[in-house]
């Protein structure tokens, strides 16, 4: 392995260093020698530069098992994680590869969908620096499957290189409920405000996105009012090129309710606040 790396921390901007070292490496070097030259780097941040870079690798690794087929007729369970992955995960389809990363104290919820999914491989660990300093501990799983890049950009519309470009599926019923559950796991917030306490979901994502969620929640909630309160149907906003929709009290708790009585394996800790469905 030629030109070991030391010194310096994961994730973040690449250095001239590391690009030249994943140039000389990339064909030949296996996983493990890969992340520790680049001193830890997520295997998933190493596949999208290698992807960047236009590398490719002189031999096929082994593949763990999964359940090729698995999103091939949309229903609600694997609805929800195409919406997961729309959010959190990264399509390369040269490759072909699937990847989800997610920070390490929700590594359970990479373990359910392993199950789900019938993957055989293993789910690895590492740290990813965020732009804004420090170190985040992460997991991330890797699924090699061309079936499932397939079958995500044609029954999901799941590309790579999709946070500027992703649209809508076009699905109806449980299953666009299912993708939408599994979209706010990704890139989604459910709390409550603190001036006054109201309960509020804000989903960030592309503008066709967040339009096409406000369509289906102002027809699953239309407006209202009661007790002399209106309860109206709020729109997309745009920040800093960042896009944003968000919904608070009343609406809020009958969309999220309507949701949570959805049967998708979501990420328990973001819908507590939800309660049960009854």
């Amino acid at each position: 392995m030629r030109g070991l790396l030391v010194g310096r921390s994961v994730g973040g901007h690449w250095t001239d260093s590391e690009i030249e070292f994943l140039k000389q490496n990339y064909a030949v070097g296996s996983r493990a020698s890969l992340v520790t030259g680049l001193n830890g780097r997520l295997w998933h941040s190493v596949l999208v530069k290698a992807s960047d870079l236009g590398l490719r690798r002189l031999y096929r690794t082994s593949r763990a098992s999964v359940d090729d087929l698995y999103f091939s007729i949309p229903v609600v369970e694997n609805s929800y994680w195409a919406g997961y992955i729309a959010a959190d995960g990264c399509v390369i389809s040269n490759r072909p590869v699937v990847t989800i990363n997610i920070k390490r104290s929700d590594s359970e919820h990479l373990e359910k969908f392993a199950r789900c999914v019938h993957y055989a491989g293993k789910i690895h660990y590492g740290f990813a620096r965020p732009q804004w300093g420090g170190l985040w501990p992460m997991a991330d799983i890797q699924v090699t499957s061309r079936q499932w890049v397939s079958d995500l950009l044609n029954n999901f519309r799941i590309t790579p290189r999709k946070s500027k470009t992703l649209c809508p599926p076009s699905l109806v019923g449980g299953p666009r409920l299912a993708f939408i559950c599994g979209y706010i796991d990704g890139d989604g917030s459910i709390g409550y405000r603190r001036r006054n306490g109201d309960l509020f979901l804000a989903v960030r994502g592309t503008w066709e996105v967040l339009s096409w969620l406000k369509h289906v929640f102002d027809s699953l909630v239309p407006a209202y009012r009661i007790h002399g309160r209106d309860y109206g149907c709020a729109g997309v906003t745009v920040s800093g090129g960042i896009c944003q929709y968000m919904v608070n009290g009343g609406r809020a708790e009958r969309i999220l309710h309507e949701l949570s009585c959805l049967p998708v394996p979501r990420l328990e800790r973001k819908w507590r606040r939800v309660g049960t469905c009854a």
